[in-house]
């Protein structure tokens, strides 16, 4: 885990590296919407071609396409209708030991507003030292109020928690997110390009000699759609040694790159097979909120009053095939109930939260 805290830092290095050419770039200011802002130059300076031809005459940029300016890598993203997109942070080069590191993060992410959903997956590779060419991921999907969290360790064994909400969960951003690199100021414009299927201008930015920030060389791309302004495609590279990659005298390459695809597109978000709601034998308060399940077990919390939660399930447990086991708990504010179902037990623990006034249920089966 030592070099994922070492790629973490990269990746906050360049974030501040991308805040000091901004400060530095002139000052140019983001559109309303938050969207690329073509700085303004005056002087007639910032040409792209050093020798010029009657051909490229008739397409160099205007003055003001010449720099370009973006607050963050994910402006106008929030006026779409659905993407998807990959960010991915590549690292190579070798350890203070002078043993060869070589790994990578990515996100994937996938949005639609109607309905509203989101996916983030993560996953990290070759960041074990015992287990380099093996993998972990991370899964966060959220469709309307529901939100699914889902984990795959080395060996590939999933796990599962799913969690619901009064209202709808805003989107959010991944652990590894292209706004962690900050915006883009300064970058030339370079020429029209037609990327991921989609008419962009390509502009191109290159800074050396950040001594103080580590680096020996950096350099960077950047595609922003005509129509919306919003990034399609960014990459970048850094090399650097000492400072950039901690006090253990890491030293390597860093390239990055974020592409998005399927704008606007036509695709439907689902919640992942092996996480979905309980048992259907299994009852539910009608007023349940808070929802939760993780594996056999469910949470959920009710307005109702204590005493009807209790009742509810010695009423509807056996309504569902379950029969009462052993010896029930209760006393004030509290009760445990026990059924059995064929090879199958169940656990109805219910307590009343006096603060909140409200009563917590936790659900948990098993197979005998």
């Amino acid at each position: 885990m030592k070099n994922v805290r070492i790629l973490m830092l990269v990746v906050t290095v360049l974030a501040l590296a991308a805040l000091a050419c901004s400060i530095g770039g002139g000052g140019g200011q983001p559109s309303d919407k938050g969207a690329a802002t073509p700085a303004s130059s005056e002087g007639g300076g910032g040409e792209v071609s050093t020798s010029p031809t009657k051909e490229m005459a008739t397409s160099a940029p205007t003055p003001a396409e010449n720099d370009l300016t973006l607050s963050t890598l994910t402006d106008g993203l929030a006026m779409l209708k659905s993407y998807k997109s990959t960010f991915t942070v590549k690292f190579v080069g070798k350890d203070g030991q002078g043993q060869p590191v070589d790994g990578s993060l990515e996100t994937r992410e996938e949005f639609t507003q109607e309905p509203r959903a989101q996916r983030i997956a993560v996953t990290s590779i070759g960041f074990s030292e015992e287990q380099a060419d093996q993998s972990d991921m991370f899964e966060m999907i959220t469709i309307g109020d529901t939100s699914y969290m889902v984990m795959q360790d080395q060996d590939g064994k999933r796990s599962c928690i799913s969690m619901s909400s009064a209202e709808d969960t805003k989107p959010q951003q991944g652990l590894l997110s292209p706004d962690m690199l900050g915006g883009v100021s300064g970058a030339k414009y370079v020429k029209t390009d037609t990327v991921n299927g989609i008419k962009t201008k390509h502009y191109a930015w290159k800074e050396g000699g950040l001594v103080g920030l580590g680096f020996t060389s950096a350099k960077g791309d950047v595609w922003v759609a005509v129509d919306g302004n919003y990034v399609v495609k960014y990459t970048a590279e850094a090399t650097g040694k000492d400072m950039l990659f901690g006090s253990t005298a890491e030293e390597g390459t860093i390239t990055v790159e974020y592409n998005l695809t399927e704008v606007n597109g036509s695709f439907q978000i689902e919640p992942p097979a092996d996480c979905e709601a309980p048992a259907t034998d299994i009852p539910v308060m009608a007023d349940a909120k808070d929802k939760s399940t993780f594996g056999e077990m469910v949470s959920y919390t009710s307005a109702s009053a204590f005493a009807d939660v209790v009742e509810f399930y010695k009423t509807e447990m056996p309504n569902n095939g379950w029969q009462p086991s052993g010896e029930p708990t209760e006393m004030e504010g509290l009760a445990m109930l026990e059924f059995a179902k064929d090879n199958r037990k169940a656990q109805v623990m219910i307590s009343y939260d006096t603060d909140k006034q409200i009563t917590d249920v936790v659900i948990t089966t098993s197979q005998e």
